[in-house]
């Protein structure tokens, strides 16, 4: 179970880090239009996480939302 956890998220961890040294380098060379067009691949997942928390009635319903996110991340 351990193991099957690590397959599904450790990319999308990955991947916001990789975003983050992305987003120092945006910011360093003052190219604040290239920051801002990365920074959906952040803040949507964020808030489709958040929504389907909020509007799901079971919590399977929530895990299952946030799962297809993930999967459509990688």
């Amino acid at each position: 179970m351990p193991y099957l956890l690590y397959v599904l998220f450790s990319s999308t961890a990955h991947a916001i880090w990789f975003l983050f040294d992305i987003f120092i380098y945006a910011i360093g060379n003052n190219q604040w239009g290239f920051f801002l067009l990365n920074l959906r691949f952040i803040i949507a997942p964020l808030i489709a996480a958040v929504l389907t928390g909020r509007l799901s009635e079971k919590k399977i319903h929530a895990f299952a939302g946030l799962f297809l996110v993930v999967i459509i991340i990688c």
